[in-house]
């Protein structure tokens, strides 16, 4: 896609809040850029202006949709493509699409279609009347979409390769004009890894009240833990809109009768950001999704998260297939860090790497640069160990602990130049971590250990009938090396 010329951009939403709560920094992205933006959308919102956007209100809003509606619309925006001239319409939505295919048959410009997800009717709701096979209203849809919708002009912009697989056998577009970014992004700014500060385990939905959300299942989950452990610990809450234009949409009555001192709805929440971190874990049994915002934001917030093995949660999440990939590898090293070249393993190579490059920056305060030299992993049993070693070549190594309920990590720390030389060994009152030659550290599932890789280190048994899974790396440094007074330097 070339878009590089007439800088002007016309954006169809149906519902302008959701477009910028999950838009915003590509719109603030392309403003920097110079882009100039006309927003047609509905009057359901009051829009901000600092960004210098203009606003068209067309009668969008999904409670209002009727086909003389649609028609009307795809007319009023002909004419606004004609005087605007811009460089492409970018639509959000089905019906957004829908609108825009109208325009495109008189003004022959170029289109974006946005599809987050394919929406509810494209939900998997077996055994209701809202089931795939036989939803009309799927039915209708595709067949808009298949001789509609399919135009050279038409470019399709989606989250998550089933949904694109799916418009390709469905003939609705092709490879050559479908493409893939996975999710709207996030603003890192807003993301830390802080601890809950609570005696109670919360565990928090944040979504709109429809069914297709999973907000039943999760509502019966909260039932049956909050009768089956009696402690009074454990806080369920949800957070979302009822959007009564859905036609999912639950209601109060639905779900008050699961409602209790313990499980509790909390209504609209416009700050996401403070719910995911008052909770222990954030939870999504969503039936589909585009590419789960929430999930992101949660992991973003070192939050765990539950959520479903469906089209776009189970794209955002790194889950057993963490593991399988793992022991795929078995205890083999890698030597050009193979492992965590593995798509899967993406973002735990970007955690690694974070969490290294913050020791060694803030902490130990080097300036020199370090970069991967290898990466492994290892699986212990019951019973299994690992042999006393070191690194070689190696800077400093990086354990981290995927699976770990026993058995520590053995470290000891090597004689110096001068105990060497003189055969001297000191005398020690009372051993620390500080004099001792030998460090025990106790590990549990989640933890990194750094450490220097010439030191002599060994795992010790596993006691615990849980696999022990680890995955380690080694770091070498870059930059100008010497002593202290910049004296016979080396440079690599």
């Amino acid at each position: 896609m070339n878009i590089t010329s007439n800088k002007k951009i016309i954006f169809i939403v149906p519902e302008l809040k959701f477009f910028l709560s999950h838009r915003l920094q590509l719109v603030k992205g392309l403003v920097n850029e110079g882009w100039n933006f006309i927003i047609v959308t509905a009057n359901d919102y009051q829009p901000p202006n600092e960004l210098g956007i203009s606003y068209k209100i067309f009668d969008t809003h999904r409670k209002r949709f009727s086909f003389y509606n649609l028609f009307k619309n795809g007319f009023k925006l002909i004419s606004l493509i004609r005087s605007e001239n811009p460089k492409m319409v970018y639509a959000v939505s089905h019906r957004s699409i829908f609108l825009a295919r109208i325009a495109n048959f008189f003004t022959r410009n170029t289109s974006i279609y946005a599809i987050s997800g394919m929406g509810s009717i494209f939900s998997a709701r077996v055994g209701t009347k809202f089931e795939n096979k036989n939803s009309i209203l799927q039915s209708l849809v595709l067949l808009v979409y298949k001789y509609l919708i399919r135009s050279r002009f038409s470019n399709f912009l989606l989250q998550n390769n089933n949904d694109r697989s799916f418009l390709i056998k469905s003939k609705i577009a092709k490879k050559n004009n479908t493409f893939i970014i996975k999710g709207n992004g996030l603003e890192n700014t807003k993301f830390s890894n802080t601890k809950v500060i609570s005696t109670k385990i919360k565990f928090v939905m944040i979504s709109r009240l429809l069914k297709d959300k999973g907000i039943v299942e999760f509502l019966e989950a909260c039932r049956i833990l909050k009768n089956e452990y009696k402690e009074n610990n454990l806080e369920f809450s949800i957070y979302g809109d009822i959007d009564e234009a859905n036609f999912n949409c639950l209601t109060m009555d639905d779900i008050k009768p699961y409602l209790c001192e313990q499980i509790l709805y909390r209504g609209f929440s416009e700050d996401v950001q403070k719910r995911i971190k008052e909770s222990s874990v954030v939870v999504l049994p969503s039936y589909r999704e585009g590419f789960s915002k929430v999930l992101m934001e949660a992991q973003a917030n070192s939050r765990p998260v539950i959520t479903s093995s469906v089209t776009g949660c189970k794209d955002v999440i790194v889950d057993g297939e963490f593991r399988q990939a793992l022991s795929k590898q078995g205890n083999a090293i890698s030597k050009s860090a193979e492992i965590l070249e593995d798509e899967r393993l993406q973002r735990v190579k970007t955690h690694i790497l974070t969490v290294f490059n913050d020791y060694v920056v803030n902490h130990l305060q080097i300036e020199n640069q370090f970069y991967l030299t290898q990466s492994w992993t290892a699986i212990n049993h019951k019973g299994d160990a690992h042999h006393s070693h070191i690194h070689p070549n190696t800077v400093f190594s990086c354990v981290y602990y995927v699976q770990a309920n026993s058995g520590d990590l053995q470290i000891k720390m090597p004689v110096s130049r001068i105990q060497e030389g003189y055969n001297l060994s000191y005398k020690v009152r009372q051993k620390n971590i500080f004099n001792s030659r030998t460090i025990n550290l106790s590990v549990k599932t989640g933890d990194i250990v750094i450490f220097p890789g010439w030191c002599e280190h060994q795992a010790l048994p596993n006691e615990d009938d849980t696999p022990r899974i680890i995955l380690g790396t080694n770091y070498f440094v870059t930059g100008t090396f010497g002593n202290y007074d910049n004296k016979d330097e080396i440079t690599i």
